[in-house]
C-alpha cells in the first residue's frame, strides 16, 4: 500500500477544498454508522455508566443517548474505529456504540482515567 501526505499551509485553497470534501465524508459516515446501529438492539445507557457521566453531563442529554454493543460490519465506522484495542467505545451523534456489555471501571468523557 502506498500512502501519500497532503501538505498545505492552512486556509489555501486547496487545504480548504480537502477539508471539505473530507469532513462531509466523515459526516456522512458517522450519519450511515448511527442509521445501521439504530436498526439493531438500542438501549438506554447502563445505569453505571449513567453515573459516571453525570457529572460531565446534563441528566437531560444522557436521556436522550443511546448505547449499543458491538458491530460486525467493516464498513462501519464504529466497526474500524473498535479495532484499536485501546478504544472501548465510539459516539456517533446520540449514540455509545461499545465493544463490551460495559465499559471500563473508571471512565470520562475523554477516555479511561487513571
Amino acid at each position: 500500500m502506498h500512502v501519500q501526505a497532503l501538505c498545505q499551509q492552512v486556509g489555501t485553497g486547496l487545504f480548504n477544498q480537502a477539508n471539505h470534501l473530507l469532513g462531509a465524508g466523515l459526516r456522512t459516515w458517522v450519519v450511515q454508522s448511527r442509521e445501521h446501529a439504530l436498526s439493531g438492539e438500542i438501549k438506554p445507557i447502563p445505569e453505571a455508566i449513567r453515573r459516571q457521566l453525570q457529572s460531565y453531563f446534563e441528566l437531560s442529554l444522557l436521556d436522550m443517548v443511546r448505547y449499543w454493543v458491538g458491530d460486525g460490519i467493516e464498513s462501519n465506522l464504529t466497526h474500524v474505529l473498535l479495532q484499536n484495542q485501546d478504544v472501548s467505545a465510539v459516539t456517533l451523534v446520540d449514540l455509545i456504540a461499545s465493544r463490551v456489555p460495559r465499559m471500563r471501571k473508571t471512565m470520562s468523557p475523554c477516555g479511561p482515567m487513571s
